[in-house]
């Protein structure tokens, strides 16, 4: 026992709290607000297609080359379409002012009483402030509203005020839609 107390304290040098970066963002009216200014979306589609990767994480460099493309073009914003973005996907999205959507890959799943499935999506997104926009699911018409307040009540209690629509389609489906 001795022993082992000897090599935690080797390993844990300190503890550290660092503050999460938060972009402010709000619904008002018709309006996005993003830190408090109207944030008109001129976003792009984005499924994290790298024909030549095996998954959706290009290397840093080669996602700034992508991002600043996107930027010369007039978009400041990407939709994930369900996929998840890496982190350093997301830390260079959060470096160069690239707004976020993550539509969370949950494609036509039930929702009913399943907060839990949602837990590693937001925590995992939770720390960068480009993340500004969720949807819980995609073409889903099997949501029902209970299951929906539940997962948003816990997605407001990780990140408050976010801005969080249960359904990005079929428009008659959404319970609490915070975006069209």
């Amino acid at each position: 026992l001795a022993e082992v107390e000897i090599l935690l304290e080797r390993v844990c040098v300190a503890i550290e709290r660092l503050p999460i970066a938060r972009s402010e963002v709000r619904t008002v009216g018709e309006q996005l607000q993003l830190n408090g200014e109207a944030f008109r979306v001129q976003g792009l589609l984005h499924w994290g297609y790298y024909p030549d990767l095996l998954g959706p994480d290009p290397a840093p460099d080669v996602l700034r080359a992508e991002i600043a493309a996107m930027q010369a073009r007039g978009f400041n914003l990407l939709k994930a379409c369900l996929w998840l973005p890496p982190h350093r996907f997301l830390d260079v999205c959060d470096e160069m002012g690239m707004a976020v959507w993550i539509e969370y890959p949950r494609w036509a799943h039930p929702l009913a009483g399943d907060v839990a499935a949602y837990r590693d999506f937001v925590e995992h997104d939770a720390a960068h402030p480009c993340v500004i926009l969720r949807t819980l699911t995609c073409e889903n018409d099997s949501v029902d509203a209970a299951s929906v307040d539940q997962v948003l009540a816990w997605i407001d209690e990780v990140v408050p005020g976010a801005v969080v629509n249960d359904n990005s389609a079929w428009l008659g489906c959404n319970h609490r839609p915070a975006f069209w």
